[in-house]
Formats: C-alpha cells, sequence, structure tokens
C-alpha cells in the first residue's frame, strides 16, 4: 500500500502515539514494509540495525534517524512531525535552545496541521464519490430500492419498486457495485446497501433522495 494512502487511512492512530518507535513500527505494519525494505530506502547497512532501533535495543543517532525516516518514506509535515517525536524521545537530539514545552507546542501545532489536512482530503474524496454516484443512471431510486443496510433486496425487487427494466437496473447495480455502495451477497442474492455517507447538500436533491428511500422500503 502507497505510505500516502496508510496516512490517510490510519493517521488518527499514528497521531495517537507518543513515542517514535511505536509511530514506526505501527506505520510499518500498516503500510506492510519489511526491515529490509526500510533499511534499503534509508541506506542502513542492514535489516537488523532497523528493527534494534524501533525496538529500543539500539539507541538512534542523528544520523540514524534522519536514515529512519527516509526509510520510513515519510515527507512534509509527517517528516516533521515524526522527527519531532524522535526528539521528544531523546533530548540529545532535540534543537538547540528549545525547551520540553516548545517542542510539545509543535508537535500539537504540526498534529492540528495534519488532522486539518486529512479533513479536506476525506471532504473531497466523499465529493469525488458523490459526483461518480451522480452519474449512474437512476441512481437514487435505485440505491433507494436496495432497502435496508443488511438486507438488501433482489434485482427483481429493485426493478419492481422503481418501475425501471430490469435491464437497465442490472445496469446501474453493476456501476454502484464498482463504487462500493453496493455490494452484491452471492447467499441471499440480495444487492445490499453499504453505510456510505455521500455529500449531497443541496436541499432539494435530498428530498427527492428522502422521498425515493421512503418508496423504496414500501
Amino acid at each position: 500500500m502507497k505510505i500516502e494512502a496508510v496516512l490517510n487511512q490510519f493517521g488518527p492512530e499514528l497521531l495517537d502515539l507518543k513515542d517514535f518507535r511505536a509511530f514506526g513500527l505501527t506505520l510499518r505494519e500498516k503500510a506492510e514494509m519489511s526491515y529490509a525494505e526500510i533499511a534499503r530506502g534509508g541506506g542502513f547497512s542492514s535489516r537488523a540495525h532497523v528493527r534494534e532501533i524501533l525496538t529500543g535495543d539500539r539507541p538512534i543517532t542523528e544520523g540514524s534517524a534522519r536514515k529512519l525516516t527516509q526509510g520510513l518514506r515519510l515527507a512534509g509535515n509527517w517528516k516533521r512531525y515524526f522527527r519531532l517525536l524522535i526528539a521528544q524521545s531523546e533530548n540529545e537530539l532535540r534543537p538547540e535552545s528549545w525547551s520540553p514545552e516548545k517542542l510539545q507546542a509543535h508537535l500539537e501545532k504540526l498534529k492540528q496541521t495534519l488532522n486539518r489536512s486529512k479533513s479536506r482530503r476525506d471532504i473531497n474524496a466523499d465529493a469525488k464519490l458523490t459526483d461518480r454516484f451522480l452519474a449512474v443512471p437512476h441512481f437514487l431510486e435505485i440505491f433507494a430500492a436496495t432497502g435496508e443496510l443488511g438486507v438488501g433486496a433482489t434485482l427483481d425487487q429493485i426493478a419492481y419498486r422503481t418501475q425501471l427494466e430490469p435491464l437497465r437496473v442490472s445496469q446501474s447495480l453493476k456501476q454502484l457495485e464498482e463504487l462500493g455502495v453496493v455490494q452484491f451477497d452471492k447467499n441471499s442474492g440480495h444487492f445490499v446497501p453499504q453505510d456510505y455517507h455521500l455529500a449531497i447538500s443541496d436541499a432539494e436533491l435530498s428530498g427527492h433522495f428522502h422521498m425515493a428511500y421512503v418508496r423504496g422500503l414500501e
């Protein structure tokens, strides 16, 4: 998995960690990186060197801190945040003239910045998903007619509820499956709606969806 995707998905969990070793081990696990990969990416002489730093069996130095950050493929504010985590654990690596309080203040500021960035990415992702969702023919009626979460409905039931041709419903359901908002259950033969919170803010559209949803459950 690309490191950007990992940081976007697990960023809040990583930001809750107070120690650079826990951060590094968690990121390694989530990104499915081997010690050898980190060692090669950072220019370490061996994978054992990386493992021993992250497990606390070997002290970290300024040089190995740079290599570890590079090996974990961190950049931008994530790189700065990780280096400050290291400095928080290792006083000798703290920037000169910085007190522990100043370092903590910078960590908190970076954490807020990273969280805001994730929120903006989530909003943009929701908006893009909604745009693709809106492009599916009769998406409101068909999605609503799939019924309750965890239950769903068959193709025939959806076609009956929407009064649309089964072939047209089938084509649209395939598109909704590709978007991840509907999943086909082979055991029950039902198309099951997933719990996606779509960024539909237009009042008229939201009202239309509500009416279609209610009608779909009848």
